[in-house]
């Protein structure tokens, strides 16, 4: 979640730091950027795989579509869910207030989807 005016990208550098070498990390059709995966991959050694565009170059491989399609299921899911606890609506006077209630809107998420199991 970043403020108006950050670029997609912005938040996926930072977090691909704290990855182990050779993670891969699932993207949407926004985040294709070939010199942004290049750059993330010789700096922290992460793997992005977004979802190409048809009219791309370089497509995904079967391997790829196959992992977007069982990986970027459960996260639309778990994104829908949020959104339907009202994630998008969260008003809060600090950072530290905003990130407490989306932590317990997480928190409760798992806990709502470990007793469905």
């Amino acid at each position: 979640m970043l403020p108006a005016g950050f670029h997609d990208l912005t938040p996926v550098h930072e977090l691909t730091f704290e990855l182990p070498v050779e993670a891969r990390v699932f993207l949407d059709k926004a985040y294709n950027a070939k010199a942004d995966e290049l750059s993330i991959l010789e700096e922290t050694g992460v793997v992005l795989t977004p979802i190409r565009k048809t009219n791309m170059v370089v497509q995904n491989t079967i391997g790829e579509m196959f992992d977007l399609a069982k990986y970027r299921r459960r996260v639309e899911t778990v994104g829908s869910q949020l959104v339907a606890m009202g994630l998008q609506e969260i008003r809060a006077r600090t950072n530290a207030g905003f990130y407490l209630k989306v932590i317990a809107a997480l928190f409760s998420l798992f806990v709502t989807n470990a007793l469905a199991l």
